[in-house]
């Protein structure tokens, strides 16, 4: 992961537990950079953040 994709990772996770007070939850072994933010009353996901590799342009 570059250093600016953890830097805007680094502010959207402190947003969302400013805004909401929640953290991320990381929950599969496969994939341990993607998180899930749930809502604190019902438990279901309201983010989720994944990574992707970027597209490549074709010639």
């Amino acid at each position: 992961m570059k250093a600016s994709d953890r830097s805007l990772r680094k502010s959207v996770y402190g947003y969302l537990k400013k805004k909401y007070g929640t953290e991320p939850e990381y929950l599969w072994m496969k994939f341990p950079a993607y998180a899930v933010f749930r809502h604190s009353d019902n438990n279901k996901w309201y983010c989720l953040i994944i990574g992707h590799k970027a597209l490549e342009a074709r010639p």
